[in-house]
Parts: structure tokens; sequence; C-alpha cells
């Protein structure tokens, strides 16, 4: 085998090597540099940049120091301070119409809030009834009135009964009326006994009786069913059946009164 396989031919071929080997260094690289990765970024927000070229965190720096670190409200705050109120005022009187809509927002908001506040209070009277949407409150709220237009039906019917029934009595009552007063009685009431057992062997019949006692008077009104009585019969009976009492209670006791009856009859007109 041999040990140099790469042989020249001739001279010209050896000329053309040399050539090639002290040609001068070429414009490029034959094999691309080998650059270093890039790194994925660390954030997914990019600075915003100004039409000067500027991010957003230079143009901010530039906007503190112009403004002296002052924010947007302390800002406007001092812009307002510097307009005088006569402008202020003059300007308002410009533009009465968006005072107007400004009033009329207003109004309609108070409204709304009113009306709100309404189907609450209904829905908190009916809240066994109703579930929390208008259209429910609606209809157990109508439904509630039904029935209390039924129950005032049934009242109005039980009131015009009584009535009825009161007036029956009212005629049945209407009769002959008998005042007694007593005062300084031995026993006020042993004398209402004995008038009212009197009464009864008259054979008078009794409404009612309103009596009113204490330890020195005796008051009563006794009502009577009977229309037409003989007053003046019926009066002795009563003062003589009254003196009787007394006396029997006198005759018990031991205290001296000054004893006196009154007795009045009057007939229903």
């Amino acid at each position: 085998m041999d040990p140099f396989p790469f042989r020249l031919q001739g001279d010209d071929e050896y000329q053309e090597y040399l050539n090639l080997a002290f040609s001068p260094p070429l414009s490029f690289d034959l094999l691309p540099a080998i650059s270093n990765p890039q790194l994925p970024p660390q954030s997914a927000f990019v600075d915003y940049t100004t039409f000067n070229g500027e991010t957003s965190s230079q143009s901010s720096g530039c906007r503190q120091q112009q403004t002296g670190g002052r924010n947007i409200h302390r800002r406007v705050i001092g812009f307002l301070r510097t307009i005088p109120m006569a402008t202020r005022q003059e300007s308002f009187r410009d533009v009465p119409e968006a005072s107007k809509e400004f009033r009329h927002l207003m109004r309609e908001r108070e409204r709304r809030e009113r009306l709100s506040q309404g189907y609450a209070d209904l829905r908190h009277m009916l809240c066994t009834r109703s579930k929390g949407d208008k259209n429910s409150v609606i209809q157990a709220a109508a439904a509630y009135l039904q029935e209390l237009k039924g129950a005032r039906d049934v009242l109005r019917k039980c009131n015009e009964e009584l009535e009825e029934m009161v007036a029956v009595n009212r005629r049945m009552v209407e009769g002959a009326t008998i005042k007694l007063r007593v005062m300084n009685p031995s026993s006020t009431i042993d004398s209402l006994i004995g008038a009212l057992q009197r009464i009864r062997e008259m054979e008078l019949e009794v409404a009612s009786i309103e009596a009113n006692l204490c330890s020195q008077e005796l008051s009563a009104v006794v009502n009577l069913k009977s229309k037409n009585v003989a007053i003046a019969e019926v009066e002795g009976a009563m003062e003589c059946a009254l003196r009787e009492a007394e006396k029997s209670s006198h005759h018990l006791s031991s205290q001296q009164c000054n004893f006196s009856l009154s007795c009045h009859v009057e007939n229903a007109p």
C-alpha cells in the first residue's frame, strides 16, 4: 500500500494547491456563529412605547417630575380652587337644562326607591304567602285582599243581626221605669231587697236593674216590661216597702240616722 496516496500529478496541480492555501480570507463565514438561546419572558406585560420612543416608566417619571409627584385627584382639586366662585356660579347658570335633567333623574330615583320599599313592606306583611319577586307579592296581596273582603262581609252580616237583636230587646224593655233614692239607710242591701220583693208581689215583670250601693245612699233604676202601670199605686207601694225595710233594720241597729227616701215612676211614651 502506498504511504502517500495523495500525490500531485504535475506542476500545474501543485500550483493550484498553493494558490488555494495562500488565497485572501473570505468576506463571509462558512460556518454560522452559534448564538446563545433566548430566555422566555418573565412577564406577559410589555412596556408601552410612546411616539417619542420613551417607555411608560420613563414617561411616568417625567410626568412626576413635572407635577411634583401629585396624583390626578389633587391636581383636579387644586385646579378647582383656582377658579373664582363667581365664575363657578355663572357656569352653573348657563346650563339650566342640565340641572333640570339632574332633578328629573333624582326624582325618578326616589320614586323607584319608594316603590321598592313598598314592595319590601308588602312582602314583610305577606312573608308566609309570597316569594321574593314582585309578581308573587302582587298576587299574594290580591288574594289576601279578597280574603279580607270576605271577612268584612261576614262581620257586617253579624253586626246587622246583632243590631236587630238589640232593637228587639229595646222594644221589649221599653216600659215603665222606677227610680229609687234612699239617703242614710240603716242597711242599703235590706232596702234594695225589700223594694224588689214588693215589685214581685205586685206581679210586675222586671227587664233590668241598675243599682248603686254605698254606706250612706242607695240609688236604683228598675226598668219594667209593662208599659202602662198605676204610677201613684206603684210609688206608694215602693215607699211603704222601703219604710218597712228601714224599720226592721233600725230595730237591729243602734245607730240614729236621718232617713229619707224618694220614689219616682215614669211610664214609657
